[in-house]
């Protein structure tokens, strides 16, 4: 097989872990950089004892299916995940938005692997929760968005599974041109030179007595951090972390209007802070860690609003 000619994507589920039948499904593109999905087994191994020292047996228990996908960041290509991610769905109009929530969303993932005069083999992993969302923000290049999922199980075969539509053409976002600080706690803004985001839902899958299926995904507490290196040039934001005061976060991601997305966090603290100066020549850097609260004015943590002007 060629992993250059990989093709992952997915369906949105009615029902956690069943995937679509009727009509047959129709499965989407996902524009990607890489992939870890992969079906998991559980096995215990027995512990009698033999006079021959020999172990008699390993027994198959269980099974899940987990792994990631890593993307470069474009206009509507991951908003299916984005709900998944925040347990919620986007609302209103015209500039859609949606904050962090309690509904889950699951997907069955296709992936198709194929090349080297190779019959193609699908795996198709069902039941699939994002857990894990990471975008990044780096002066002078693309921004990345991951994901990772915790999922019922899986199955693999040589055919593929209903049929698949073409991922979207939008162009990818930069840190140069497709990015703007709205806030970061101080005013005037302090110059960014790179930045991550972090929601993490602490999925976990539920086994029952009796299968080997999980009986269910489980969700966490939704927790959003990050972290950020700005040039050093005042000690304001200092001054904030010192005092443990809470500031407001927000980025606006993409450059043609009506394809961007802003990020906002209006409840967050800065919760450690460096200052060094390593070695000469060179500009000292703030190099932060956040973690960002519910907001009683928003009713979550993580507001994202997409087709922004």
């Amino acid at each position: 097989m060629n992993s250059s000619q990989t093709e992952l994507s997915y369906v949105a589920e009615a029902a956690w872990g069943v995937t679509p039948t009727s009509p047959s499904p129709v499965f989407r593109a996902i524009r990607m950089t890489g992939e870890s999905l992969k079906i998991t087994n559980e096995s215990v191994v027995s512990d009698e004892i033999r006079p021959d020292r020999n172990v008699p047996d390993t027994i198959l228990v269980g099974g899940d299916a987990s792994g990631g996908i890593d993307g470069e960041l474009s206009y509507g290509t991951f908003d299916d995940f984005i709900e998944s991610v925040l347990y919620s769905t986007w609302s209103g109009a015209p500039n859609n938005s949606i904050v962090n929530g309690v509904t889950q969303k699951s997907f069955t993932l296709q992936k198709k692997q194929a090349g080297n005069g190779l019959a193609a083999v699908y795996e198709l992993y069902k039941g699939m929760v994002a857990d894990t969302m990471t975008i990044n923000i780096a002066a002078k290049e693309k921004i990345t968005v991951a994901f990772t999922f915790v999922g019922k199980g899986g199955v693999i075969g040589t055919a593929a599974t209903g049929t698949v539509t073409d991922a979207g053409t939008t162009e990818i976002f930069d840190s140069a041109n497709a990015f703007t600080l709205v806030d970061a706690w101080i005013s005037p803004l302090p110059k960014l030179m790179s930045m991550t985001i972090n929601v993490n839902n602490g999925l976990a899958g539920r086994s029952v007595a009796g299968s080997r299926d999980l009986v269910r995904v489980s969700a966490g507490r939704c927790t959003v951090t990050g972290s950020a290196s700005f040039y050093f040039e005042t000690k304001a934001m200092m001054d904030l972390f010192l005092a443990g005061t809470a500031g407001d976060l927000a980025v606006t991601l993409g450059k043609t209007s009506g394809e961007k997305y802003t990020i906002t966090l209006p409840n967050v603290k800065i919760t450690d802070a460096d200052h060094f100066s390593p070695n000469n020549d060179d500009d000292v850097m703030l190099n932060i860690t956040w973690s960002a609260h519910y907001d009683n004015t928003l009713g979550g943590t993580i507001k994202i609003e997409r087709n922004i002007a």
